[in-house]
């Protein structure tokens, strides 16, 4: 099953990583000062993850890359970089089909 990690950075901050099933990180979030902070992005990726408008998509050099906007059109999530088109595809689906549903794990 998927599932949201909560870490702490070096600099004593909150952030997430959302893995796959099969334990890849597929997104991760930028740093928050509270857990509660991050914890809102993750609630805010479950709200937003099926809905394709959320999504942005580009390509830098031979990598592949997309977003996961909320609601007022923040960035709350990004992806790992992707080596193909298809890869990147592949990550917007099983944010799609698992964010909803995954479990937090909390690691800070």
């Amino acid at each position: 099953m998927a599932d949201f990690l909560i870490e702490r950075s070096a600099s004593n901050r909150f952030y997430y990583v959302f893995r796959a099933s099969n334990y890849e990180p597929v997104i991760h979030g930028e740093e928050h000062t509270t857990k509660a902070a991050c914890q809102g992005s993750i609630d805010a990726i479950k709200r937003n993850a099926a809905y394709e408008s959320q999504y942005t998509r580009w390509q830098t050099g031979v990598h592949f890359y997309f977003n996961l906007k909320a609601a007022n059109g923040e960035k709350i999530g990004s992806n790992e970089a992707c080596n193909s088109a298809q890869g990147r595809e592949n990550g917007t689906n099983v944010v799609k089909r698992d964010a909803s549903t995954a479990l937090m794990e909390d690691r800070s």
